[in-house]
């Protein structure tokens, strides 16, 4: 187990001569675990290679040893490996796939940008009586944001005020009703990724139409999602009012750090006109309570006052600054020299 855990295969392959040379054959399990080890570097070829030093071993596949397989498939994002082995479980080992198969075929079409693929796992899941759960949705759900340069930096999105009934925010709204309709038992991460959603879509009305499915359910909010009802503001300029939610969040036990920092820093840098002074105040306050500044704070801190205010104000408070470029705000290149 320590030599699987550090990804030291060539002891590992020692282990299995060593059992060997004692007259003890691994099981199914045991490969399975040897399998699964492979998800954290994606190494596709060496689970399927696990898989095949089993089935030389004449240790019969159970489910567990093929979901490893296709579990690292899936962290790889090679959807053809997801796809050969959701077909071969049944066809090569008479296996069925259970929940634990479809969830991870469907998280793996959604994130590579299928998500006609995944919605098809989905029906298939169900033909085989089998009941989609949160994980099964949640993929889903992320899947439906915007593609990357699409997205909108404001509450006056694509997106119609009232609701477009086909745009992404409302398209993640439906599986959330879908879940509610069908009784699976929501949980916190999928409603946080449909307020994602609502983000990048620049959708104010269904940004807050889904917090209030959330509370009417019982979910429990925490800290992610009250800084995903304040990005959107940010990304506005409102600063009371990302401030505000970010007060509420407070009151219900969820510290301050540096995410929800950084939003108010961002709010100061895209209100207009910008807010420096507020955003001098957030920067020291940061300090003041321990917190130390990320790269976005810095960035940040620069959009709401200015590349020179922003980097004095660093000076004085002994905070190491590196331009975008690399280089100290104030220098020059050989060439403007």
């Amino acid at each position: 187990a320590c030599y699987t855990a550090a990804g030291d295969w060539q002891r590992v392959q020692g282990c299995l001569e060593d059992m060997g040379e004692v007259g003890y054959t691994p099981d199914s399990d045991d490969f399975a675990r040897l399998a699964e080890a492979c998800a954290r570097s994606k190494d596709v070829a060496r689970a399927e290679a696990f898989m095949t030093k089993a089935i030389s071993l004449s240790v019969q596949p159970n489910l567990s040893l093929v979901n490893a397989v296709l579990k690292v498939c899936a962290r790889a994002g090679d959807t053809a490996g997801v796809e050969r082995w959701m077909a071969r479980m049944r066809e090569a080992y008479d296996l069925a796939p259970d929940l634990v198969s479809f969830n991870t075929a469907i998280a793996a079409f959604a994130e590579a940008g299928d998500p006609v693929a995944a919605r098809r796992l989905l029906e298939r899941c169900r033909k085989v009586s089998l009941r989609p759960d949160a994980m099964t949705y949640t993929p889903l759900i992320r899947a439906c944001a915007p593609p990357r340069g699409e997205e909108t930096s404001s509450g006056r999105g694509r997106e119609k005020a009232g609701g477009d009934d086909t745009g992404p925010a409302e398209q993640a709204r439906l599986l959330l009703q879908r879940m509610s309709d069908e009784r699976v038992m929501p949980d916190t991460t999928a409603y946080n990724a449909a307020l994602h959603v609502s983000v990048l879509s620049g959708s104010l009305g269904h940004l807050w139409r889904i917090y209030d499915m959330m509370q009417a359910e019982g979910i429990v909010a925490d800290a992610a999602t009250y800084r995903t009802l304040a990005l959107l503001y940010a990304r506005c300029g409102d600063i009371e009012r990302a401030e505000d939610i970010l007060h509420r969040a407070r009151l219900d036990g969820h510290g301050r750090g540096v995410r929800e920092l950084d939003l108010l820093l961002s709010a100061c840098g895209n209100a207009w006109p910008r807010d420096n002074q507020k955003a001098e105040r957030t920067f020291r306050d940061m300090l003041a309570a321990g917190i130390k500044p990320s790269a976005q704070s810095l960035r940040f801190l620069q959009m709401a006052m200015g590349k020179d205010r922003a980097f004095e104000l660093a000076e004085e408070l002994d905070i190491p600054w590196t331009a975008p470029d690399g280089r100290r705000p104030g220098t020059r290149t050989r060439a403007a020299a």
